[in-house]
This record gives C-alpha cells, structure tokens and sequence, in this order.
C-alpha cells in the first residue's frame, strides 16, 4: 500500500552541530548538540535491538522486545539528518517490528535470542509503541520506502481496539504524527476518539486530577491525553507548571536502585524513558 500521494521523498536536511528546533511553521531557536548513537549501535544487531547491556556490553541472553525496538525506530525518525548507518538500523528495526506484527494488527513482544517468540500476541504496550514508531517512521520516516511500509503497517493495525489506556496513549501519540501530516486519515481520527474513552477523563478535584487512582509507567504518555493540551504545553514552556499538574511532580521524587521514581506516599513512580514524550509534547503544537 502506498501513502496518499500528497507524500514527498523527506528532504535532506543539513547536519550542524547546533539546530533550530522546527515545528508547525515556527522556529522556536533551541540549540541542542548532535545526538550520540554509539550505544544504540553497539545495542542492535542483525536482529534487532538487545533489550538490556551491562555497561556497554549487550546481554544477548535477554533477547528482544518490540517495546525497545518501538522506540528505536521513534529515535532514527525523529533524528534531523540520519547518517546511512543509522537509516540502516532504522530499517532493521522495522524488520523487526513487521515480523512481531501479526495480519490481525496485534503484536508479539518478546523475542528471545535463539529467535522464538516468548509471548502471544495482543494490544498492551508493545502494540502502541509500535503504532507510535510506526505512525512516526510513517511521517518522518528518512526514505520513502520506511514512510510507505510503515503507512501501511500503521493501517493495518490501528484500528484494533485495546483496554489498557497506556496502550492508548502511546498509539494516539503514532496516530497524531499521522494526523500531523494527513489531516483527514479516519483511521488515526478514529483511534484519538478511542483512546480518549480508553484512557478516560481526570477529575474535577483538584487534590488528584488524574483518571486514575495513582499514577504508574509512562506517565507523560497519560497527561498529553487526559489534560488540556494548550494549556499543559503553554505551563511547560514557560516553567510555571502548577503542583496539580501530575507530570510536576517530579519535583518529589526520590531514585531507587530500579531506576524508578518513587514518591513517599507510594502513589505515583516515573520512568527516566518518559522524558522522550515530555520532549516531544512540549515542541509539538
């Protein structure tokens, strides 16, 4: 299947080692170094990415998961001017993606290293990472071959329905990078609807304005979905966020050896990878 044909070959774009971060028209003047990929490419073999190292060196034994891979190719994607190399683990990356994919739209997560599945498929969080690289590579993606195949496997699975709201959540973020580009696309319309009942409205109090009755993983994921969004990304942009505002409280924090965060109260735990939507929420309109 081919992209809608308003869809032309990504234009190279200059590497520097200093860049203007460039969304909807408006240059916002941040300044930011090239990104390093050296561990992402010691990580990635011909498979796939190894989900876990000890230190520099991959632990093969833990094999894959589509998780990881997800947000590989969310990474190559978003990069403003891939090297070849990175285009190729890109690619691999889909590979990968495409054989946990099933013809029904779900997806497998765990592949160990003597190339088995570990899991069955279905709609947790793997298949809405992989909606979000997807729906990324689709828009972004460096060649028009990732932007095509990747359409077409985001079509392929976006209407599946899914009841966990995390899934959700990661999904719309794949549908809004369709929607971004193909405003009419009724498939990614029709999953924001869906993840918008999934994932549920906050409260009106304002002692815990959150859908649910404490905060776990992804959280950033959660708060683009569930808040006012001109409002969230105007509070992020300037610094004054209020203390009600679930994705502040970080502020309260304390690490753990598990590389989570968790409050005193045991009410909410963060992620470090939750940056990433932190990131992409706050430069994209």
């Amino acid at each position: 299947m081919r992209v809608p044909s308003d869809h032309s070959d990504p234009q190279p774009r200059a590497s520097v080692l200093t860049r203007s971060v460039q969304d909807s028209g408006r240059t916002r003047g941040a300044r930011y170094p090239d990104a390093p990929f050296r561990h992402l490419q010691r990580l990635t073999d011909q498979v796939g990415l190894v989900e876990r190292a000890e230190g520099i060196v991959p632990r093969h034994e833990h094999g894959y998961c589509a998780n990881d891979v997800a947000r590989g190719v969310v990474v190559v994607c978003r990069e403003p001017s891939p090297s070849q190399e990175l285009i190729a683990l890109g690619r691999r990356y889909l590979h990968f993606l495409a054989q946990a994919q099933t013809p029904d739209g779900r997806f497998r997560n765990r592949l160990g290293y003597d190339r088995h599945w570990r899991d069955q498929p279905g709609t947790r969080d793997c298949w809405g990472r992989s909606l979000w690289a997807l729906g990324t590579a689709a828009a972004r993606g460096p060649t028009r071959d990732i932007c095509e195949d990747s359409f077409a496997r985001f079509e392929r699975s976006a209407g599946v329905p899914s009841p966990w709201p995390h899934a959700m959540a990661f999904a719309a973020l794949g549908a809004a990078e369709i929607l971004d580009r193909w405003p009419d696309h009724s498939g990614a319309l029709a999953l924001l609807s869906r993840a918008k009942d999934v994932i549920g409205e906050p409260p009106a109090s304002t002692v815990w304005p959150w859908p649910a009755p404490r905060l776990s993983y992804a959280n950033a994921a959660i708060a683009v979905h569930s808040t006012d969004p001109d409002k969230v990304k105007a509070e992020m942009e300037t610094g004054n966020v209020p203390e009600t505002f679930p994705t502040a409280i970080a502020t309260k924090f304390n690490w753990t050896s598990t590389l989570h965060l968790i409050s005193q109260n045991g009410l909410f735990e963060f992620i470090p990878v939750d940056s990433v939507v932190h990131g992409q929420y706050v430069t994209s309109s």
